[in-house]
């Protein structure tokens, strides 16, 4: 279907071999990339820090913002 998302498409070979900092944040609840699968795709990448957003969809800035602008400021002072 439209919505399919393969891991590969989202996390390709160009991806794996970053050596940078990535922060990879995910929606439990998010319709269109599936929890297992965004965790999946998460893993390939060798310096992927990966928050679980607990109580939201696709859109987590909006959903969880506080928590968000909190996890994002975090990342940063930890790899800047």
């Amino acid at each position: 279907g439209l919505f399919k998302v393969k891991s590969s498409f989202i996390f390709g070979e160009k991806e794996k071999m970053l050596n940078l900092p990535i922060f990879v944040i995910i929606g439990k609840y998010d319709p269109l990339i599936p929890f297992k699968k965004a965790i999946k795709g998460a893993n390939i990448l060798k310096s992927a820090i990966v928050r679980l957003f607990e109580h939201s969809g696709h859109v987590s800035p909006i959903e969880e913002s506080q928590e968000f602008n909190k996890a994002v400021m975090d990342f940063i002072k930890a790899k800047c």
